[in-house]
């Protein structure tokens, strides 16, 4: 064998007058092309591929041609299993614990599985117990989509992207070519190794780093870009990311005796802010993050007891009938450039602006304790304005650490909705992330 990555794609599609007809020919050719134009095809070798598949091909191709990506299309009906051929034509349902048990005979060598097939989220859930990285249809998916996906999924993985990268990328052919329908229905399903504290990695403004051996990985660069400060739009964070988090949080929750969570991060602010709500100290979740600190790393701990540190208000300007803009500037003041958005801004805001009491900077907060007082003491702060503006929506900036923004995600229930802003390159601000606090 060469040391090549290897892709098998699989394919059934019998009974078509009982299932509907698929055309995984058009599909296979689409993967096919992109294999042929993307710039680092010699890294790969794309197998023959296996149609009319029955469970006999499928463990002889396991077995001989040992891939390491696993791709399968045809039709899936849920707990019943996915559906294959019985060698005569006619539809044979493969359960999801027969499948687990298949593949988990080849897990040292299967690194990625794809099941392009409605209703198989439940068999990427079992197998993903074996294989590094599954992808598995939550609902049904249209035949488009479905071959949307899998071109986008082989265009960024042909090209040298990671799996989380491709997934998102094939996720956003489906909503470019095709639209929402269909749009959060590819879900990643990753192996939780076993581990005490498992290790949650989220990087928007860079690509995690390739040592590191996380529990689950949320790689949404595709839809940030740190220089030119573009981020994603709230049709993508509504139909890709959100699900995608959620059901990071549901993967989670499985994993026997979780007292904490440590997070490794590059990311957006509104980005930490949304994964602290999704992990809320209500629902006693503990968190530890890498924070840099001058030129060291320190690690914060949601659980630690805070110190004295607190925000005053330095500027609160009201104005009649308007919406309200809370800030809250740590590692430096923010103050001009929020001003000029308020004043450029076709609505109208009444602001309060906040800084700790000591005074703003990169030791702003100088502990774990500092972190987690000044958290608490914005969440309060939050409260009393938004009650004395009687605020149906606030509007949230932050200019600070993204381990305060975790912290005081976390902290955020009955509030109504917030609106959570991201800094634009020009200095202004754009919508990151809006969160029903209720």
């Amino acid at each position: 064998m060469s040391d090549k990555t290897r892709v098998l794609l699989v394919a059934a599609n019998p009974d078509p007058g009982t299932y509907g007809h698929l055309d995984l020919n058009r599909e296979f050719r689409d993967i096919q092309q992109v294999f042929q134009s993307a710039n680092q095809r010699d890294r790969f070798e794309l197998l023959f591929p296996r149609e009319a598949a029955t469970t006999r091909d499928l463990r002889a191709a396991l077995l001989q041609d040992e891939p390491h990506i696993v791709h399968i299309s045809g039709h899936g009906t849920g707990p019943d299993g996915l559906v294959l051929d019985d060698g005569s034509g006619s539809a044979k349902l493969v359960r999801a614990a027969a499948l687990a048990r298949l593949f988990s005979l080849f897990k040292d060598q299967v690194k990625c599985l794809v099941l392009n097939a409605c209703y198989s989220a439940e068999q990427a859930e079992f197998i993903c117990q074996h294989i590094d990285f599954v992808i598995g249809m939550d609902a049904p998916i249209g035949d488009r989509s479905a071959r949307e996906f899998a071109r986008g999924f082989y265009e960024a993985v042909f090209n040298g992207r990671d799996y989380e990268f491709a997934h998102q990328y094939g996720r956003d052919c489906i909503l470019s070519e095709v639209g929402r329908k269909d749009v959060n229905v590819p879900i990643p399903y990753r192996r939780l190794r076993a581990t005490t504290t498992p290790q949650l990695g989220v990087y928007t403004w860079a690509a995690p780093p390739a040592n590191e051996a996380f529990t689950v990985l949320l790689n949404w660069t595709p839809h940030y870009n740190q220089q030119t400060r573009n981020i994603a739009s709230q049709t993508v964070w509504h139909e890709l990311l959100l699900p995608e988090l959620r059901q990071v949080k549901t993967q989670l929750q499985k994993m026997p005796g979780l007292e904490c969570i440590e997070v490794k991060a590059k990311a957006s602010l509104t980005v930490m802010l949304a994964l602290g709500y999704t992990f809320p100290e209500v629902g006693a979740y503990q968190l530890q993050v890498e924070q840099s600190s001058g030129n060291q790393t320190v690690h914060w701990r949601s659980h630690e007891p805070p110190s004295d540190a607190a925000f005053q208000v330095v500027e609160e300007k009201t104005t009649p009938d308007a919406e309200l803009i809370i800030a809250f500037g740590i590692t430096g003041d923010a103050r001009p450039d929020i001003e000029k958005f308020v004043e450029d801004s076709a609505r109208s805001f009444s602001l309060v602006y906040c800084e700790p009491i000591g005074g703003t900077g990169p030791t702003a907060i100088a502990s774990n304790a500092d972190a987690t007082a000044l958290a608490a003491d914005a969440r309060a702060k939050l409260s009393q304005y938004t009650k004395q503006y009687r605020a149906q929506r606030s509007h949230l900036i932050l200019y600070a650490p993204q381990g305060f923004a975790l912290f005081l995600g976390q902290k955020l229930n009955a509030l109504g909705e917030i609106v959570a802003y991201e800094r634009k390159g020009d200095g202004g601000y754009q919508v990151g992330v809006v969160l029903q606090t209720h």
